[in-house]
């Protein structure tokens, strides 16, 4: 895991998830602390988990689980999928603080075809990608609906191993360090003060936070607030009408030029092409190959299953 790329993931602010579709070239390894289901809705996908790789098709589905480093390629053919992050928590069990939920979800294996939440699992998927598309707050509570009946349907029903979090206390300690380190630049990095304030709340130096996050995700603390405020970014975009300034003030930035030209250099568009063509044209250098894509057809693909399911 720490060879691979960490990806913080900006969920959405009304519930604990980012929805998306995408057609995918391909991803470098990387991972993240949430769970990531990813629904084929037209071509073909390759998944790499370590050593083992499934192809999957149209209508397959797979959840990659929490802290697992994983590579994404396009197959022969242009594909479209829909991806749904989840909070760690929402596949959890509270009595099990200190461990974590190893679910095997897979549509190409043996365990799930046989299984009667296949079905179920799809259709609920459909219907978060389908209202993800409207963001009025009719469509964000069935979204909550959908979000918790598929937590509940894969705590229930799907096969799963519980791990320690860490064989010892030292890397215990480390991890939970490097949470709350991660969990405080989430929540404050739009603050001017953030590094001095989360250096003088977790007790730690800066030279000692510097090793923890690059040993341990390949990434600085700087790189940590750049991440998330493009990430911020992105959803403001994408989900209002509040002017380019203002999501630059927003999100920290000293000013408009700044914003701009940090914004191009991450994605390799600027926000302004982001805001009219959406994700489809946006790359994350480090991490994503994104392909462009029809997002109506997307959305058709998405009834189409959601009516065969």
């Amino acid at each position: 895991m720490y060879s691979s790329i960490f990806e913080p993931i900006e969920l959405n602010k009304q519930y604990p998830a980012k929805v998306f579709a995408m057609s995918i070239d391909k991803s470098d390894l990387h991972w993240h602390y949430e769970y990531e289901m990813i629904l084929v809705l037209k071509g073909s996908l390759l998944v790499r988990e370590g050593s083992e790789s499934t192809r999957l098709e149209a209508g397959d589905v797979i959840l990659i689980n929490s802290h697992v480093a994983h590579e994404l390629f396009r197959a022969e053919e242009d594909n479209i999928c829909l991806f749904l992050q989840l909070h760690h928590s929402l596949l959890s069990d509270p009595s099990h603080e200190h461990c974590t939920y190893h679910y095997y979800l897979n549509s190409k294996g043996t365990e799930f075809s046989a299984e009667d939440y296949a079905g179920e699992v799809t259709r609920l998927l459909t219907q978060i990608g389908i209202s993800s598309y409207d963001t009025s707050h009719p469509q964000t509570l069935k979204i909550k609906g959908y979000l918790y009946l598929l937590a509940s349907v894969i705590l229930e029903r799907v096969p799963y191993d519980i791990y320690q979090n860490a064989e010892n206390k030292r890397e215990a300690d480390e991890m939970e360090i490097l949470s709350n380190i991660i969990d405080y630049i989430q929540r404050e990095f739009k603050s001017e003060t953030v590094l001095e304030d989360m250096y003088r709340n977790i007790g730690m130096s800066e030279k000692s936070v510097y090793r923890l996050l690059k040993s341990s995700i390949g990434m600085t603390a700087k790189d940590l607030i750049l991440s998330f405020k493009i990430n911020f970014a992105q959803m403001l975009l994408k989900s209002t009408q509040i002017s380019i300034n203002v999501i630059s003030e927003e999100c920290g930035f000293d000013s408009e030029n700044t914003f701009y030209r940090v914004f191009k250099k991450y994605t390799g568009v600027t926000p302004n092409e982001y805001r009219k063509y959406g994700a489809a044209v946006a790359v994350n250098k480090n991490i994503q190959g994104y392909l462009g894509f029809n997002m109506r057809e997307a959305q058709e693909l998405l009834v189409k299953l959601s009516e065969n399911t």
